[in-house]
Formats: structure tokens, C-alpha cells, sequence
């Protein structure tokens, strides 16, 4: 190995062990290095950057997202905003049905500590504007002003290509449920792709089965058997956390770099239209519409469709529906 002085302003030279060279070489690359190279792009500013790096032989540089190794520099992103802002900005944190003002405060605090701003309300069962939360957000208040509130879910979610669903019930329909710090990089990407929303629900009773189904993913916290509810604040802290850690030790989340998921409407749309199918064909049976409907929504949801493959699906729905008018099964109209 060799370390390698470098003049110019802001970038550091180092060596890197070869494991971790093949570790985290990206397809492409015309060589191989045993040097990392950080470099701040130009949507960054200096203080961003990660100077300290483990002194063990097989330890991996930090993974900072300005990391490259080789000549691969990280680019600035289309929107021209720094990439954990660009991450930061589309992630939308949902309340339903929150019960106590203090509780919501200190969600605003918690997302403001970790640079989130996004905060939304479905269904508020206090004053936002209350002494209470105000006082519990401290210096987060404007994430209160600003905070969107809502009667409907759905237009909570709004224009989010994914959405996470927090619950430490677990049953046969909520499968598969993913433990939050193991998910949180696909968290990350999630919203490195398109925007991510993530609900929360009330404090003493959570989300319903029904708000749960608007979910593309499951996550739980690891909590203690013999006490395994969390404070409201405590979740949305939690979850805050883990998605900007995975975002600051990936150097893989690019904007672009997976096509976006399809849209929450698209894919309501989608189920719509397949269970009219579905039940137009004999498959689904009106007492069997419901928990069918929720295996097809864990199925569909980690799969992550685009749009494309949201419309082949309702493609499908479309020719079931045509071939059961054609046996006089009831098919009708094609659209949900």
C-alpha cells in the first residue's frame, strides 16, 4: 500500500485495504486502487465530510456520502441540493390520531435534532398549538407551524412512492416485519428513489389493520418482551435516527440510482381494480376480499413496483375482467 500526497484543497488520500477495495468497487471502474479518496461535491460544504478512519487493518473507511474510491467522484444531484438534504427533504413523518400535544412537541424537536422537516397530522386528538407542545418542541416550532393536517390518511401519504408502517404487533398479516435497524438502509434508498413516508399511530392503541394496508412495509423496534410499547416520541426518534445513520455510512445512495417506486394512489388504484377482478374471476369471495386483499398488499408492497409494472398488473386485472363479461360471470367495466 501506499499513501499518496494529494494538493488539492478539501481532499484527503489514504490507503485502503484490498478486501475493502473489492468491497465497495462500483461497476464501471476502469481500475483498481488501493487509495480512498474523499472529496466534497459541489452541493457540500467542508464541515460534511468525515476526516477519521479506524486504524485496524481490515477496517472500512468511513462511508461518508462524499466517499469514492478511484477516479469515481460523487456528483451533485440533479435538483442541485446536497444529497442528505435531498434524502432529508422526502421523508414525510405521519401522526395519526396523536392524543397528547407534549408528545407531538417533542416529535418536532426530535426531527429538527436530526434534520428532518417534514411532519405530518392525520386526525389530531389535541392543540397543536397548545402551551404543551410548544414547550416540548423547544426550538422546533416552526416544524409545528408548518405541519400539515389532515382528515384523510390517504392524503397524508400523498404523493410518497413508499410508505413504512411502525408496529410491534405482530400476526399473520403483518408479515414480513422487519426489524427497524436491518430495514434502514432500504429505508434510505427508499427515499433516495422517490418520497418516503413513514406513520406512526395513536399512543395507546397504534394503527389499525386498515391503516396498516397503505403500508408498502413493516417495521418494529427490538423493545424488551416484558415492556414493549415506546412513547410516541421516542418511535419517531428512533426511526429518525436510523434512517440518516444508513444514509451517512452509505456511500450507495445516489438519486437515480433505482427507478422510483409507483406513486400510494397508483398502487390503491391497482388493488382496487385487482380485487374487482379477482372476485369477478371466483377467486376472492366477499367474506375473503378483506385478508386476501392484506397477503396481496405484503406481497406487491415489498416488491416496490414501478409504475410500469403497476400497470401490467392492472393489464392483467383488465383482461380478467373482460374474459369473465365474455362468460357472463360479471365482469363489466374494466376500471376499479
Amino acid at each position: 500500500q501506499r499513501v499518496e500526497s494529494d494538493p488539492t484543497p478539501g481532499r484527503i488520500v489514504g490507503p485502503v485495504p484490498r478486501r475493502v477495495q473489492l468491497a465497495h468497487a462500483k461497476p464501471g471502474l476502469a481500475r483498481t486502487t488501493d487509495l480512498l479518496v474523499i472529496q466534497p461535491d459541489t452541493g457540500g460544504q467542508a464541515g460534511d465530510l468525515d476526516h477519521r478512519r479506524a486504524d485496524a487493518p481490515d477496517s472500512q473507511p468511513h462511508a461518508v456520502p462524499f466517499g469514492i474510491l478511484g477516479s469515481m467522484v460523487a456528483k451533485p444531484s440533479s435538483t442541485g441540493l446536497h444529497p442528505q438534504a435531498l434524502v432529508e427533504g422526502r421523508v414525510r413523518f405521519v401522526l395519526v390520531e396523536p392524543q397528547t400535544a407534549g408528545n407531538v412537541g417533542a416529535v418536532a424537536r426530535a426531527l429538527k435534532n436530526l434534520g428532518f422537516s417534514r411532519l405530518e397530522v392525520v386526525r389530531p386528538q389535541c392543540d397543536l398549538g397548545a402551551k404543551q407542545a410548544r414547550m416540548m418542541a423547544v426550538e422546533a416550532t416552526d416544524l409545528l407551524d408548518r405541519a400539515g393536517v389532515y382528515d384523510d390518511l390517504d392524503a397524508a401519504i400523498g404523493a410518497a412512492r413508499t410508505v413504512v408502517g411502525t408496529s410491534r404487533r405482530k400476526g399473520k398479516y403483518r408479515r414480513p416485519h422487519y426489524r427497524l435497524d436491518l430495514f434502514s438502509v432500504e429505508m434510505a434508498r427508499f427515499a433516495a428513489a422517490g418520497e418516503l413516508a413513514v406513520l406512526f399511530g395513536r399512543e395507546d392503541s397504534g394503527l389499525t389493520d386498515r391503516e396498516l394496508d397503505r403500508c408498502t412495509h413493516l417495521v418494529y423496534l427490538p423493545a424488551a418482551d416484558a415492556y414493549p410499547s415506546f412513547n410516541l416520541a421516542q418511535s419517531v426518534l428512533l426511526v429518525a435516527y436510523e434512517v440518516r445513520r444508513a444514509w451517512l455510512e452509505s456511500t450507495a445512495l445516489e438519486e437515480g440510482e433505482q427507478d422510483p417506486p409507483a406513486g400510494h394512489a397508483e398502487r390503491e388504484a391497482m388493488y382496487r381494480h385487482l380485487a374487482r377482478a379477482l372476485h369477478a374471476i371466483g377467486f376472492l369471495q366477499d367474506e375473503t376480499v378483506e385478508p386476501m386483499m392484506r397477503r396481496f398488499r405484503r406481497l406487491f408492497g415489498r416488491a416496490a413496483m414501478t409504475p410500469e409494472e403497476v400497470q401490467i398488473l392492472r393489464g392483467v386485472a383488465r383482461q380478467m375482467l373482460w374474459a369473465a363479461g365474455r362468460q357472463g360471470t360479471g365482469g363489466g367495466s374494466d376500471e376499479p
